[in-house]
């Protein structure tokens, strides 16, 4: 059997809408995120769901769409997410086969999301991933919300927030902007880095998706740490410093300042990553990493 949230829908009739849905084979659960456009199916994201194997219960699904941002949570955890720019508007509701059943009280809600909103004060901002999350089950911002703070707009992947950590999610890349364009900054983040992942601050994004930005970071290379500084422009990765580390506390700096870009790590200044470049001229700031590397703050001024 199956059950599962609609969103964007437009018709007529079963066609048009994004599905966010839990499917029930034997004892065996999986999630699914699915787009229908005239009568086409499309899947965008599925994972299994060993944890919910022989519940008989009440299970709770909720389905955020916030922009291209789409996020089905299954009992208040993240299970599945995706990024689709196909919908733009439309109806909710639900959608099941026969014999499923909602309960609760109340059964189903909707609600507009709280707005994306720039920082008060754009030119200096910071998060501590603890104060002011967002919480979707009560579309607040909260210190238990496992989402990050309006002031931010996911682009790729997924960040879970909790404990004072911001993880990313997804096993790929993540992808978070603050929500404000400034061409120049100072952006800091204390960070950890799993084995052969990655964590890195992006200045001068314009996009679109995963493209047009200066990236400074730095890779857990089989245990070694390595920092790189980077830039995208027209479709291109092209790497303009790397340095090997000797050890790593933590700390990223990465400031981009007229035409210059330096790298520190852990306070300290090196030659090698301080370099010029005028390929990009302004764009928004962000954090940009592999699954499971997190941060535990990040600020911008």
């Amino acid at each position: 059997q199956a059950a599962g949230l609609m969103a964007r829908y437009s018709g007529p009739s079963d066609t048009n809408y994004y599905y966010a849905l839990l499917t029930r084979s034997g004892s065996s659960y999986t999630a699914y995120i699915f787009r229908n456009v005239n009568g086409a199916w499309t899947q965008l994201g599925i994972k299994s769901l060993p944890a919910l194997n022989g519940i008989s219960g009440p299970i709770a699904l909720r389905f955020e769409v916030i922009n291209d941002s789409l996020k089905l949570f299954v009992n208040d955890i993240l299970e599945v997410s995706a990024y689709d720019s196909v919908l733009t508007t439309g109806s909710v509701g639900l959608r099941s086969t026969q014999g499923a059943i909602w309960s609760g009280s109340p059964s189903f809600t909707a609600s507009l999301r709280l707005p994306l909103a720039p920082p008060t004060t754009p030119l200096s901002f910071s998060d501590d991933f603890s104060t002011n999350n967002y919480d979707g089950a009560t579309n607040t911002q909260t210190t238990t919300g496992k989402g990050l703070g309006v002031a931010w707009k996911e682009l790729i992947g997924a960040y879970t927030v909790g404990s004072g950590l911001a993880t990313g999610g997804a096993s790929g890349l993540n992808f978070a902007l603050i929500n404000t364009v400034q061409a120049d900054v100072m952006l800091t983040a204390n960070v950890t880095i799993p084995v052969n992942q990655y964590f890195g601050l992006t200045a001068r994004y314009s996009g679109p998706g995963d493209t047009n930005m200066y990236w400074g970071a730095v890779g857990n290379v089989n245990g070694n740490y390595v920092a790189y500084i980077f830039k995208h422009v027209g479709g291109t990765w092209m790497q303009l410093a790397t340095q090997s580390l000797s050890s790593f506390a933590g700390l990223i700096e990465f400031s981009v300042i007229g035409s210059n870009l330096t790298l520190m790590l852990d306070g300290v200044f090196s030659s090698t990553l301080s370099l010029s470049d005028t390929s990009i001229s302004t764009g928004k700031a962000g954090i940009r990493s592999t699954g499971g590397a997190a941060a535990t703050s990040f600020s911008v001024i």
